[in-house]
């Protein structure tokens, strides 16, 4: 809907991974989509972006993922998923 938004700068990446995590609750069997603008002034140099809904009591189980290839123009990336049978989701 573009109710909410956030603003993330990250100024460096070292060896370890980052991580921008966001708990949404939901009614179980929602339909979901989540759509970012992100962009990278510099190349990720063998460091991959995604963007992820999970299950947020069991990570492991993934409802949509998509991989980011960012370059130094702005640019939408979405990712869709069902929740099912669970009332809280991972927007990574």
């Amino acid at each position: 809907s573009g109710r909410y938004a956030q603003k993330i700068v990250v100024r460096k990446i070292g060896t370890a991974q980052v991580q921008f995590v966001q708990y949404v609750n939901v009614a179980p069997g929602t339909a979901l989509q989540a759509t970012i603008w992100a962009r990278s002034d510099t190349p990720l140099q063998g460091k991959d972006a995604y963007l992820v809904l999970r299950n947020a009591d069991n990570p492991k189980v993934v409802y949509g993922a998509t991989e980011l290839p960012l370059t130094p123009e702005w640019k939408s990336y979405t990712v869709r998923g069902t929740a099912k049978n669970v009332k809280k989701v991972l927007f990574m």
